[in-house]
């Protein structure tokens, strides 16, 4: 790479050759500015020394044609469209850079920057924006782009004067000229040199301009360096320049298996290409002040727009409306002014009275023009018969009269905006003829709109070319939609896909390949109006269309609530079955209304409902059978006490012959008491052992049946449980029979 000495050298000898080649046509183009916008600049400097004290008129007929056609451009959109270069590029990624677009214009007032770049082009012939980047705030490491103003292109901007594209798109190298104070220079560049250029070793002739008074010249010197790339294909179908910066984009691609794609013979699809790369310096006459600092993207970032341009035998010629009207408005304002000159000059129409009839009314005639009297006294004089009288006054030359007249026509002609563009219809036409002329008049302008038009489509390109290498990390961003309603989208952010558990990117600016074309018509503001209009029209001129027109006039109205007023015109239409909802309002219609089910899912409800039911069956049954058991348990339990209480009796029956028969015993001789004793003491062991024995298995028999319906309760209940909880039925176990529960 060349020393810093030896670039400097260059860039002062490109800066000497542009300026030279075409400082003609940058004079021309400052002259032109100042003679239709700079009071006192239509009299040229031999003019001024003839009519030295004279009347010297200006009636400036330039400025208004290039003002109207500035306001017309004023109400033209010209809008950046984006569209997919390559097929498989994704049409919402598209969207997103035209919504980005947008929204570095607005954040840029990019509308600002396009008029004063007109203003330029329709005075001069010449205007220009340039194109940076910028941290979006002090603490942040995002930057964002942004288009600047350039004031006075035809003294700021130089390109290289062999590229012949319009918009000097390609050029190799350019200069932004700044002029600022010495104290700024010192404070900016402190170790810089500024107090006399010439004292470089370096001709004087790149020093010229570049120090004036206290002012010291500085600029932006872009130039774009030949370079070889290795650039490799991957399986992503995305292009990479194979490079250490990019190695961490690798491995990540790495991760989610994207890897260098291969061809049919399993070579890697590699390839070196030639390319360029674009530095940027900042420089004085002296020295370089800042730089090189590398661009990122591949073109020079300044965008100049023409107007009316052509070149012959390579020489570039360009110009604005100014030009070829500047000589008719000379010779109108000659004209006028030697036209009111000569009026001027020119005696008024005096009385013609003889010294007999003035004798004693010389006062009266010399205040008769400031007094308002109803009559004049004057003495008959037989010499001079009637009344003194008028002769008439000497007639304004009408030449001069003409000569303004043609050179109002020749002022026209050479903007080519005529009487009905400015507002004027001299000859009582007709509305169509008017528009014709009007129409006429804006083709003759044409050729400096679609210009400007040029322009913003390569400012469009270059900001497709900068947008995947400045907004390249995941982050959110605002776009804008072609009604300026604005949108947050979230770009480059990566995520796992949950079909293919891969990882994704969402939104990838990298991705794709797009071309840039511009739409020029009217401005959003103008169409509405203009709909507006036409649906009023159509709405007085056919009671059908005033019946089907209501949405649109009320969305195109201008105030503060047409939204609101839209929705609710909306609704009423789309009741009464004049208009078919959108999808929004569909979905707000079916949120409304009852659900219809699914028939897959009916027949789904339908099974769970008889299944539900057949449960509920079976628990029926379940609790009939546990009432039943209990009845069969308390009958088995009546008959069991049944049982004890006949049991009863017929031990009370027995004691009761025992006892008859032990008062038969008693009758029994004396002797045999002590046997009867023994007797009885036996019998009645034997009862007591009987009684108690009775006892037992009655208590033993009760308890064996409360265990035995506690048992069977407790399976039932399970069954209930488990029945609930897996939903699958569960046969139930043979119970015992009240006989057996009793045995």
């Amino acid at each position: 790479m060349p020393d810093k000495l030896e670039i400097h050298r260059k860039a002062m000898d490109r800066y000497d050759m542009v300026s030279r080649d075409e400082q003609d046509q940058r004079d021309a183009a400052i002259e032109d500015t100042r003679f239709a916008q700079v009071e006192g600049s239509q009299w040229d400097d031999y003019s001024l020394k003839q009519r030295a004290n004279r009347p010297r008129y200006s009636i400036n007929k330039v400025a208004l044609p290039v003002n109207q056609a500035i306001g017309d451009q004023r109400q033209t959109r010209i809008a950046v469209k984006i569209r997919a270069a390559t097929s498989g590029t994704n049409e919402d990624i598209a969207k997103t850079y035209e919504g980005l677009i947008r929204n570095i214009q607005v954040n840029s007032k990019f509308d600002k920057i396009k008029d004063n770049a007109f203003k330029e082009i329709a005075n001069g012939g010449f205007g220009a924006w340039y194109i940076t980047t910028d941290f979006n705030d002090d603490d942040s490491f995002e930057q964002d782009i942004v288009i600047k103003k350039i004031t006075s292109a035809a003294t700021s901007v130089y390109m290289e004067p062999t590229n012949k594209d319009d918009n000097k798109k390609g050029s190799r190298w350019g200069f932004v000229i700044e002029e600022i104070p010495d104290d700024e220079f010192k404070a900016r560049w402190p170790d810089a040199t500024i107090d006399d250029f010439s004292t470089n070793d370096q001709s004087s002739a790149y020093r010229d301009g570049w120090r004036i008074q206290d002012t010291v010249r500085i600029a932006d010197y872009w130039v774009t360096e030949p370079i070889t790339k290795e650039i490799a294909l991957f399986t992503n179908n995305a292009v990479y320049e194979l490079t250490d910066e990019n190695k961490t984009v690798f491995d990540e691609l790495k991760e989610q298996d994207i890897t260098i794609s291969k061809n049919a013979a399993g070579k890697e699809m590699i390839r070196k290409v030639k390319s360029t790369r674009v530095l940027h310096y900042k420089v004085s006459g002296a020295e370089i002040l800042e730089g090189p600092n590398e661009w990122a993207g591949k073109y020079i970032p300044i965008v100049v727009a023409y107007g009316y341009n052509i070149w012959i035998n390579g020489t570039h010629y360009f110009k604005g409306m100014v030009r070829h009207a500047k000589d008719p408005q000379r010779v109108y304002n000659y004209a006028t002014s030697a036209a009111i000159e000569s009026t001027s000059l020119t005696p008024k129409d005096p009385f013609w009275i003889t010294p007999k009839q003035a004798q004693g009314y010389k006062r009266q005639f010399e205040t008769f023009n400031l007094n308002n009297n109803p009559f004049l006294f004057y003495n008959p004089d037989p010499e001079a018969p009637g009344p003194p009288a008028r002769t008439g006054a000497p007639a304004v030359q009408s030449a001069l009269i003409q000569q303004v007249q043609q050179a109002d026509v020749d002022i026209q002609a050479t903007t080519g905006r005529f009487a009905p563009s400015l507002g004027e219809n001299p000859a009582d036409q007709s509305g169509r003829a008017v528009i014709a002329v009007q129409q006429q008049g804006e083709a003759g302008t044409f050729e400096l709109t679609d210009n400007l038009a040029g322009a913003v489509e390569f400012t469009g390109e270059i900001l497709v070319d900068l947008i995947p290498k400045i907004y390249d990390t995941s982050r959110q961003i605002r776009i804008l939609n072609p009604d300026g309603t604005s949108e947050v989208v979230e770009i480059n952010k990566t995520v796992i896909d949950k079909q293919t558990n891969e990882k994704v990117i969402l939104n990838d600016l990298t991705q794709g390949k797009y071309s840039v074309v511009t739409d020029t018509g009217p401005s959003y503001k103008t169409q509405r109006t203009e709909a507006l209009n036409f649906l009023n029209s159509l709405s007085q001129s056919s009671p059908m269309f005033a019946q089907l027109s209501p949405d649109l006039l009320a969305k195109n109205v201008d105030f503060e609530f047409n939204e609101e007023l839209t929705e609710r015109t909306r609704k009423v239409m789309i009741q009464q079955g004049l208009i078919e909802p959108n999808e929004k309002e569909q979905k707000l219609i079916e949120s409304k209304q009852p659900q219809q089910p699914n028939p897959v899912d009916l027949l789904t409800f339908e099974g769970l409902k008889l299944d539900l039911e057949e449960k509920a069956a079976r628990i029926d049954k379940m609790e009939l059978e546990n009432e039943a058991l209990k009845a069969d348990m308390a009958n088995t339990m009546a008959d069991t006490d049944k049982k004890l209480a006949e049991r009863d009796k017929t031990n009370a029956d027995t004691a009761k012959t025992m006892s008859e028969t032990i008062e038969q015993l008693e009758e029994i001789d004396v002797d045999q008491l002590q046997t009867d004793e023994n007797i009885q003491g036996i019998n009645q062991t034997v009862m007591n052992s009987l009684a108690e024995d009775e006892q037992q298995k009655s208590l033993e028999l009760q308890q064996q049946q409360q265990q035995q319906l506690q048992g069977q309760q407790q399976q039932q209940q399970q069954r209930l449980e488990g029945e609930q909880a897996t939903g699958e039925f569960i046969p139930e176990a043979e119970a015992q029979t009240p006989e057996e529960l009793i045995q």
